[in-house]
This record gives structure tokens, sequence and C-alpha cells, in this order.
């Protein structure tokens, strides 16, 4: 790491921002977003709104994937840690498993610029699995109101999953998509949004959501920000 020399004394350059993340579409970035404004108590973490950043790519998941590196590559000196996150499908790597990808990736960041400041997370399959919860407010976000059946006991009578317990469809954004399909409800970033908003993030079954939690507590948990 630079080094300014203050006194005799060798003092850690100062970086601009706290936290930049690289995500790969609109929706993950307000989904992000809202998280990082709105739920800092319930992620156990504090950061300053002035003190992230959360950029999109425009290659979008495979984008992320490959070229994700290049896109932080020049942010190192202005921000003191880095976060991607994109879906594992549509990546264009299929054909490794997520912890594979990930760790590709982290090298890569850590040989330009990163060193041990930055971090991979590959939702599998999709962002959609983090809208799956037992939540009581989900079916009212989503807009399940006066139908004739519960919300679960619709997935399982369409076959997205196989019993009522079964919180997570296997096919998460099909899923969402046939409901707001149902319901002739669009699909917008704004349902995303107020799901991280008010839905609980505590007993998450989600494995990249667990670590995007973990991950942030290690960095910024008691910052005192």
């Amino acid at each position: 790491m630079k080094k300014n020399i203050q006194k005799g004394i060798a003092l850690p350059v100062t970086k601009e921002k706290e936290l930049v993340v690289l995500v790969a579409d609109n929706t993950m970035k307000e989904s992000i977003n809202s998280l990082l404004l709105n739920r800092q108590t319930s992620l156990g973490i504090s950061i300053a709104r002035d003190k992230f950043d959360i950029f999109t790519h425009p290659g979008h998941d495979p984008g992320c994937c490959k070229n994700g590196v290049d896109f932080l590559m020049p942010l190192s000196s202005r921000y003191k840690y880095a976060l991607m996150l994109f879906d594992y499908e549509g990546s264009g790597s299929e054909d490794k498993s997520v912890e594979e990808i990930e760790e590709k990736i982290k090298v890569k960041l850590r040989q330009n610029g990163w060193a041990d400041r930055s971090e991979v997370i590959v939702i599998y399959p999709e962002l959609e699995n983090w809208v799956w919860s037992s939540s009581p407010c989900l079916s009212g976000i989503i807009g399940w109101r006066n139908q004739p059946v519960g919300l679960q006991q619709w997935l399982l009578n369409e076959g997205f999953i196989k019993k009522l317990q079964q919180i997570k469809p296997k096919r998460p954004k099909e899923a969402l998509e046939a409901v707001l399909q149902k319901i002739k409800k669009p699909r917008s970033s704004s349902i995303y949004k107020e799901i991280a908003e008010k839905v609980s993030v505590n007993g998450c079954q989600d494995r990249a959501f667990n670590k995007f939690v973990e991950t942030l507590r290690l960095w910024f948990e008691n910052s005192g920000v």
C-alpha cells in the first residue's frame, strides 16, 4: 500500500470513499442501494451514504464476469473496498461452479490493485432467489391480494415448489414472472427495492446473500462511520 510520510511516521493513504460496488443491472443496483441505505441496523453495519458508490456494468452479468476486474482496477486508489455481484445464470461461465468463478475473479482483483480489499459474490441462480422468503409481508409487496389461494399454495399448484414448506422456488425468476403475470403487474426494480427495504434479512437461506452480509460486517461492523 502507498504511504504518506508525516513527521517521520508512515501513514496509510486515505481513500476518498469506503466502498465501491459493481453490479450487473439496475434491478440489482436498486436492491443493494436500498439495503445499504435503509437496513444498516438489521445488517449490523455502519457506512455513511456519501462513502459508497454503486455502478452497473454495461455488459451486465457476462460483463461483470469477464471484464469486471478491468472496470474496478482504476478505482483501487479511490475506494477502500470493492464488492462485485452478478448472477450465475447468464454470466457465460455456467461451465464452472460458483466458487470457481468467485475465486478466479478475486485472484485477478488481488493482482490488479485491490490486494485483500475486495470480494466477489455470484448469486445462484440469479437475484430473484433473494426475493423469496418466509416473510409475511412478501405477498403484499408483490401484490398478491384478493386471490382465491395463498401465494405458496399457488406456487405449489403451478409446480414451482414441491411442498408448501419450500421457501425458494427452484426457478426463482420464472416463478416471480409467473406470479406477476397472473396478477397483471409489471416487473420493475421498485418491487426489489421494496423487498430490500421491508423483508427481514434474518434467517435467509441464500448462500450469496449470507456472504454479502458477512462481507459487509467484516468491513463495516462497528466502524463508527
